[in-house]
């Protein structure tokens, strides 16, 4: 099977591909590789190729193995145990994804053990819980074997086979299970906080990056194996399938994320055009090589592979040195994070393909970097979220100074219709007097009684603004009062403005109903809902004109209604009416985004709105 290794593997293509032969440092210390051949044959019959006939192969150097041979490549190692012990070997292809070989131990030209992988390639066929392809044997004080592998898939990449006594071998595999397991849970984890993150931003984009971690994850466990190891071979063809196509799909993931979060598709239109170009070109060519092994038709095509790759690499290292240039917002921390990721991508394909010795470092180098990616990206998170909680506060502290701004303008509205009488009633006893003093006879009995009413429309004023500001006096804590009462009160200030438009107005609570609340926001919710059914119901000629208030509690929670017999609220803009963008005509839905705010943030209740027969029903929950 043809294993891609990611979008870089044109760099190690270009350098030439590596076939090597790695002995544990243990198994060396008792034991010695006598030889080992490269050889290159179009036979796939191991007692071909171990006959006399010399002419049906060609011994070749692995500087000469090129990434898409034209035969199979096979490699003979003899092997002879130099100490005076039986020692248990194990030789094992280390690469879960990369091509993997056929092993077949011969002792005295006789064949004593096979491990065949099958002409699919699956990944069910591999010893050690899918991880490897091996064959175990032990070996007799100074006995020799030859141990000889095939690559099943023509035009093989890589090949690797390691010895290593089993006790060692199994010693490692278990450090490097718990070093895999490691690394997998921190990137889950970053994954799973990562989406949190983008929900409290709510900007869906990020679950893009998300997505993008995911298929780093599953794809650097379809190359260790730990996918199969895991799930005991459940998720065989899922591993199979993040071998092919779990770079292209997280690359795909990481642009349209860039592309949409620098606002380039805006304001460099012909870069998403090329990168989109380019992602459906690099999509096709990963299939086609996924098709290769089962249509030799593809082969062709596919070789155009690595060569995408390269472009594909210089473009993304050009997409981020345009946007550090741009010095779009957060680019120097999406630069750094970014460009960690694919070095470090790159240096751990080069470790897969042998230019670069294993070490734990350099064996988990990839992970560490898609990690420190998912840290930058972590941190920008956090900073837009701190950015916006800050906004959100400014623009919460200018909504409250709105909201009193427009208080202010109400209660001024409304106390200059309620003076209106009385000091048309003064101007005329003014009036009426003048025509007296005139006359030179003003009747005491007619002065005192004129002076009366004067000092009674004087102290009515003087009522209606104490009441106003016995009513809108601000206090920030909550207190219990009887909420009828406090209804009545401002049903009062409205009175006038009610009674000029023909309105009957009703308080249905009941007395001395007791709700502890924050007075004074509640009293700004309620102006609000009046004033508009007030202007509703101004606008219909019908005769009766009605206002209704009711509370009730049910357990814990008051509810608290007021509806109208006006026209209503349009269908399509009853579910947005309390937004923001949500503008009316002629006063109508005038402040509901304003009502909204001050329930759920400063009395952290809830407010709906509902479409009766006729009119319309407010209901708040506190």
């Amino acid at each position: 099977m043809k294993r891609f290794f990611g979008f870089l593997l044109f760099a190690c293509s270009l350098f030439g591909n590596s076939t090597h032969m790695e002995i544990d440092e243990h198994f060396s210390s008792k034991s010695a590789l006598l030889s080992m051949t490269y050889l290159e044959s179009n036979s796939t019959d191991i007692t071909t190729i171990i006959s006399e006939n010399s002419k049906i192969f060609t011994p070749v150097s692995k500087q000469n193995l090129g990434y898409f041979g034209k035969s199979y490549i096979w490699t003979k190692l003899e092997i002879k145990n130099t100490s005076d012990t039986t020692i248990n070997l194990i030789a094992f292809n280390p690469r879960a994804g990369m091509d993997i070989v056929d092993m077949y131990l011969l002792k005295d030209g006789k064949i004593v053990a096979i491990h065949k992988m099958g002409d699919q390639q699956l990944f069910q066929n591999r010893t050690l819980k899918g991880r490897h392809s091996s064959i175990d044997f032990s070996l007799q004080p100074h006995e020799s074997v030859q141990l000889w592998t095939m690559l099943k898939n023509k035009g093989t990449v890589f090949a690797e086979i390691v010895l290593s006594e089993r006790n060692v071998f199994f010693q490692k595999e278990s450090y490097e299970l718990m070093a895999i397991a490691m690394f997998s849970t921190v990137l889950m984890i970053l994954v799973i906080y990562l989406m949190f993150l983008a929900k409290v931003l709510n900007q869906k984009l990020f679950l893009m990056y998300t997505g993008h971690l995911f298929c780093m994850v599953l794809y650097y466990g379809s190359i260790n194996g730990t996918i199969y190891y895991v799930s005991q071979g459940e998720l065989a063809l899922l591993q199979e399938f993040m071998n092919y196509f779990g770079i292209t799909i997280g690359l795909a993931c990481l642009w349209y994320f860039d592309l949409i979060f620098f606002h380039l598709n805006r304001i460099a239109p012909k870069i998403y055009k090329v990168a989109l170009a380019f992602a459906t070109l690099f999509t096709f060519l990963t299939l086609t090589n996924f098709l290769q092994q089962y249509h030799p038709i593809f082969t062709t095509i596919s070789k155009l592979l690595p060569l995408m790759g390269l472009v594909i690499y210089l473009y993304s290292i050009a997409m981020l040195v345009y946007i550090l240039s741009k010095k779009l917002p957060y680019a120097p921390y999406y630069f750094v994070g970014h460009f960690v990721y694919h070095s470090t991508l790159l240096i751990y394909v080069e470790v897969i393909m042998g230019k670069i010795p294993e070490t734990f470092l350099t064996l988990h180098v990839g992970s560490m970097g898609i990690i420190f990616e998912g840290i930058i990206i972590t941190y920008v998170m956090k900073q837009m979220i701190q950015k916006s909680l800050l906004e959100h506060q400014n623009m919460e502290e200018l909504l409250m100074a709105h909201s009193h701004f427009l208080s202010t303008g109400r209660e001024m509205a409304i106390i200059i219709h309620q003076w209106k009488i009385p000091l048309h009633r003064i101007s005329s006893i003014v009036t009426y007097l003048e025509s007296l003093v005139f006359k030179k006879d003003i009747p005491i009995k007619v002065l005192n009684q004129s002076l009366n009413q004067m000092r009674q429309s004087i102290t009515f004023m003087d009522d209606t603004i104490s009441s106003f500001y016995d009513f809108y006096r601000k206090e920030e804590e909550t207190k219990t009062f009887d909420l009828s009462e406090y209804i009545d009160k401002l049903i009062d200030m409205f009175r006038p403005l009610l009674e000029s438009h023909q309105i009957e107005i009703h308080n249905e609570c009941p007395k001395e109903f007791m709700i502890n609340s924050k007075a004074h926001i509640l009293g700004h919710v309620f102006l609000i809902l009046i004033q508009n059914s007030i202007e509703s119901l101004s606008q219909l000629e019908r005769p009766v004109r009605r206002i209704a208030i009711q509370c009730r509690t049910i357990k814990e929670h008051t509810i608290l209604t007021l509806n109208d017999n006006g026209k209503g609220i349009e269908p399509n803009k009853i579910k947005q009416i309390f937004l923001k963008s949500i503008e009316s005509k002629k006063g109508l839905g005038f402040g509901l985004y304003l009502a909204h705010f001050l329930v759920t943030k400063e009395l952290n209740g809830k407010i709906t709105a509902e479409n009766l027969p006729q009119g319309v029903c407010f209901k708040i929950f506190i």
